[in-house]
């Protein structure tokens, strides 16, 4: 897919923006906008958490509410809505696009194996596990009126993925200009951070993928979704990413990392419908 145009941002940085990001949501009515703004000014009722650097500056709060199931089905939530725009813009009519539930994959992968209990961490251990789910079941539409999570009633849409180990930037960048793509890496404190962090913080409000190694294919670490890329203002190549802990993290749920050589990530993209 080509891209539509560049998007500059600040201090001369530019963002590579796909003709799929550029979909305006409809306007918000203006009860819910004073209901949001009331809700603002209040601020939230969990504990701020504020970090220092080495200097000593701190950054500014940042509000990460840490519910730990949420932060354990990262996997889940973010191949839910790979499959979700993968298979929505293949849809010539608003109409004709569906929303996925992500609970569907939770419960065939994880409670199912407990006999409907939570088990002990909702945390998956292979991505392949969730991969060949959803190419031999499918995924469930959400809010089908007659089926629920878990559930082999419904509509299920079946897709195939492929998945590549510590795939080069350039190797990313190629499928990053076809669609969105899942990654899946150890992450670190400062990950939380992102887009929180003091001009004076050298630089680490763009998050550095670690060398951490991973097993193919394992899901331990964190898994999100590239969404577009852009340079630096020193032509540095960063991935747009979209996370699953809510609009308090990063930019409204967006963060930018940088990938090298030594970054160790498994990638996930899309093949073609099964």
């Amino acid at each position: 897919m080509v891209l539509d145009f560049f998007s500059f941002v600040g201090n001369g940085e530019k963002r590579a923006i796909h003709w799929w990001q550029t979909y305006k949501a409809p306007k918000v009515p203006n009860e819910i906008k004073r209901e949001a703004a009331t809700a603002k000014k209040k601020g939230p009722t969990i504990t701020p958490v504020t970090q220092t650097d080495d200097n000593g500056v701190r950054s500014k709060l940042c509000y990460l509410n840490c519910n730990s199931y949420k932060i354990e089905i990262c996997w889940a939530i973010a191949l839910t809505r790979l499959l979700q725009v993968i298979y929505n813009i293949t849809q010539e009519y608003i109409a004709g696009r569906l929303r996925f539930d992500h609970d569907d994959l939770v419960v065939h992968l994880k409670m199912k194996k407990t006999r409907g209990k939570r088990p002990g961490s909702m945390k998956l251990k292979n991505l392949k596990d969730a991969i060949n789910h959803i190419a031999v079941k499918g995924l469930l539409k959400k809010r089908e009126s007659k089926s629920k999570a878990g559930s082999d009633i419904g509509h299920h849409t079946k897709w195939n993925f492929s998945m590549e180990k510590c795939p080069s930037k350039d190797f990313i960048k190629s499928k990053v200009d076809i669609s969105p793509v899942a990654i899946a890496f150890d992450i670190t404190h400062n990950f939380q951070f992102i887009g929180n962090v003091s001009k004076k913080s050298n630089g680490l409000s763009i998050y550095n993928v670690s060398g951490v190694d991973m097993e193919d294919g394992d899901a331990g670490g964190h898994v999100v979704l590239i969404v577009g890329y852009g340079y630096t203002k020193e032509n540095k190549l960063f991935f747009l990413i979209q996370n699953s802990w809510g609009e308090d993290w990063g930019v409204k749920g967006f963060g930018r990392i940088f990938i090298d050589d030594e970054s160790k990530t498994t990638l996930v993209y899309p093949d073609g419908p099964v």
